[in-house]
């Protein structure tokens, strides 16, 4: 019973999405425009039309092992993309991309709001991959792994002009946000995985998001768009 009723419940935030394009959620409204669905599945989100050019540069950080929406990024604009994992299977797989593909670049980093050494956790169920910073499940210590806050890898990487940054970081996103939005070089558009969509740790689950969302806004981005239950897609508007 618990589970249809959660299942209803997503279903009608879904309705409120596509008739009245506003995300229950965050409380947002979607915006009108143009826009492409990159990626298939759970790695899937919605890019304006207008973001979408030749050559974009794009950083990934917490590549798994499914890169639908990378791929379609560099196959149908050339895009040039950096990607991090230190998942040890997410290694493996970002390694075997980079050698098929020359605009693919790989390392085994994590994007945190602190540099240097930090735990990861395995995850509760042993048929998943991904392993979080901040224990998003209460999961046992795994591996340690070198994190870079977004300054310090975008200085080590040597990039400027990131036209988008995707982040996947299983629950870390909260501290990454505030962290990212107070430095420069922000990335016109920022696809994320808000986690808690998904594995809610309280009741308060709904109120972080949304007080994660609030950075966002201030820093001029609009809500674009939602994947599934928790890809969320937040773009500033070209020639602001």
């Amino acid at each position: 019973m618990k589970l249809l009723w959660r299942k209803l419940c997503w279903a009608w935030i879904c309705l409120m999405r596509l008739g009245l394009k506003r995300d229950w959620v965050t409380g947002l409204k979607i915006v009108d425009g143009p826009k492409r669905r990159c990626g298939r599945g759970d790695g899937a989100w919605w890019i304006p039309q207008s973001h979408l050019k030749s050559g974009m540069q794009v950083i990934s950080a917490g590549l798994g092992t499914e890169a639908s929406f990378e791929l379609s990024l560099m196959e149908k604009w050339g895009a040039k993309l950096w990607s991090i994992d230190p998942t040890p299977e997410a290694v493996v797989f970002g390694e075997g991309l980079a050698l098929t593909h020359s605009d693919f670049r790989f390392f085994p980093w994590g994007l945190w709001d602190e540099n240097g050494e930090h735990c990861f956790h395995a995850p509760v169920d042993p048929a998943h991959i991904s392993h979080s910073l901040v224990a998003l499940q209460g999961e046992r210590p795994a591996f340690h792994a070198r994190c870079l806050t977004w300054s310090s890898l975008l200085k080590v990487l040597g990039v400027e002009g990131v036209a988008l940054l995707k982040m996947d970081v299983e629950g870390a996103e909260y501290r990454v946000l505030r962290d990212l939005l107070g430095k420069e070089g922000l990335p016109g558009v920022i696809c994320l995985e808000f986690d808690e969509t998904h594995t809610p740790q309280d009741a308060g689950w709904r109120q972080r998001i949304r007080e994660s969302v609030t950075g966002l806004l201030a820093a001029g981005y609009e809500l674009q768009g939602v994947c599934g239950k928790g890809n969320y897609s937040f773009a500033i508007p070209e020639g602001r």
